[in-house]
């Protein structure tokens, strides 16, 4: 008997720090082996960053990738994966 495999799965937290700024915790599951492209956009659909870590666990800084750092609004964390692909809302405040 075959065990069923589990759902492609993104939680995004964020966490507002007094000490640090704003950033984000995304997390994720999949189901099988195989690349995975977590990336962060804005509410134009413009990238505006990409988490470059292999845990399932990834920090964002609120920085865009050339370093400066987004403004206060609505951005979208969106997970790519052969299984499927999932977009988890999340506004930044500072």
């Amino acid at each position: 008997m075959r065990r069923p495999i589990a759902p492609l799965a993104l939680i995004v937290t964020l966490i507002i720090g007094v000490a640090l700024p704003a950033h984000a915790s995304v997390s994720y599951t999949v189901p099988t082996r195989g690349a995975v492209t977590v990336a962060i956009y804005d509410l134009h659909g413009a990238r505006v960053a990409t988490l470059l870590d292999h845990a399932y666990t990834m920090e964002w800084d609120g920085r865009a990738t050339n370093g400066a750092t987004v403004s206060s609004g609505v951005y979208f964390a969106r997970i790519e994966h052969a299984s499927g692909t999932r977009t988890k809302k999340m506004v930044m405040l500072k």
